[in-house]
């Protein structure tokens, strides 16, 4: 049993070591989340303002944790969203702050952003909205943070000089956005840092934070009542693209009364590893609220990651009276 347990424990560490190695050398890459569509802003901002309701102002949390095979720290990344409808701007306002966590805290990044996205009917039944949003980000990359890591890193290279230096980097974001939309139908393309900023964070990494495509596309039919209740299906996909690294799933969303359920496949990609992921979620609908919990459980080479998990909750004030008519752009609001 001692033996099984230290080839365990070393096995963890060679693991832990290769993350943070890969860490060191190579691409940055932005945080993504296992509910897309319950922070909508965050890949497409011309997703801002595209409330439920037409008027509506709407609070969006998403909080995602990765709990991986590795022996130390675990992966978690938060966000909190706030966007609107404003008629008189002819579109939607928002703003999201954003929190990443990885390795253990060796490597944090915060992000602000304000968002604006331009709305047009084309006809009553289709529109397209133009989203921009702009903000500033900060990496923090301090491995005094995380002595356990240290340890399995030095083990693993035979490093016996010290490891880089604290360093913080801070950088502008520049992102936009495009969504088509009719009421049984939408598709929307985001692409955010337009701008390529340069992000050093060591002499091996790559200079500039690569451009990402995010695609979403669904479609929405409603079906015959479950047990006396008005029922709904959709069938969606979700596509990334940023550099090296590709990310491509699909799913499917069920609604019953207030009850929401969806099963999502993804699978990812990069230079040195692959993801396989199956998704479940179930969310719960009130009057002013919903609030979704998601499951992963994932198979990856060279390393596992046995299973993450995510938990949403979106706020909805209706406007008044005069705007308390449902929007014609149906999509997943988990």
């Amino acid at each position: 049993m001692a033996k099984v347990s230290t080839l365990r424990n070393l096995k963890r560490c060679v693991l832990t070591s290769v993350l943070v190695l890969l860490t060191l050398i190579g691409y940055a890459q932005d945080p993504s989340f296992s509910q897309p569509f319950a922070t909508p802003i965050y890949d497409n901002p011309a997703f801002t303002g595209t409330t439920k309701y037409n008027g509506a102002k709407r609070i969006s949390s998403q909080v995602y944790r990765q709990n991986n095979a590795f022996q130390f720290g675990s992966y978690t990344a938060s966000l909190l969203s706030y966007d609107q409808e404003v008629f008189r701007l002819s579109g939607g306002l928002g703003l999201f702050v954003l929190r990443d966590n990885d390795a253990g805290g060796i490597l944090v990044s915060n992000e602000v952003c304000l968002a604006y996205s331009y709305n047009m009917l084309i006809t009553r039944k289709l529109g397209v909205r133009f989203g921009i949003s702009g903000g500033w980000a900060e990496r923090n990359l301090n491995f005094d943070k995380n002595s356990d890591y240290q340890g399995g890193l030095r083990n693993f290279i035979q490093a016996p000089g010290p490891f880089p230096p604290p360093n913080t980097i801070r950088a502008s974001r520049l992102n936009s956005g495009l969504l088509v939309y009719s009421r049984k139908w939408f598709a929307g393309l985001g692409v955010n840092n337009i701008h390529q900023p340069e992000e050093k964070l060591n002499e091996n990494s790559d200079r500039r934070l690569r451009r990402r495509y995010n695609l979403k596309v669904g479609w929405e039919r409603k079906i015959e009542s479950i047990l006396g209740h008005s029922s709904k299906i959709s069938l969606n996909a979700t596509g990334n693209i940023q550099d090296k690294n590709k990310a491509f799933g699909f799913g499917s969303y069920m609604d019953v009364a207030n009850f929401t359920a969806a099963v999502w496949y993804r699978r990812a990609q990069g230079n040195y590893w692959r993801t396989h992921v199956y998704s479940l979620m179930v969310g719960h609908s009130w009057e002013n609220f919903t609030l979704a919990y998601a499951i992963d459980a994932s198979y990856s080479t060279p390393y596992n990651q046995p299973y993450s998990h995510s938990l949403s909750l979106t706020w909805n004030q209706r406007a008044g009276a005069n705007h308390r008519w449902p929007s014609i752009l149906h999509y997943p609001r988990f």
